[in-house]
């Protein structure tokens, strides 16, 4: 789930810099520089992926 392709456009999941890891500072970087929001389906599966834990500070 760290990539997918919307009407030809590569988008990468990103994080906002933001001193705290909330759910709400991750969002699609497309290749173009433009943005998406996360849907509810991809805010839950990031909730319990792995992606936001390794992203934790020890």
């Amino acid at each position: 789930m760290h990539t997918k392709n919307v009407d030809g456009v590569e988008y990468t999941l990103t994080r906002r810099d933001a001193p705290e890891n909330d759910l709400a500072n991750w969002y699609w970087l497309g290749e173009d520089g433009s943005t998406l929001e996360l849907e509810e389906a991809e805010t839950r599966a990031l909730r319990i992926s792995d992606v936001i834990r390794d992203d934790q500070p020890s």
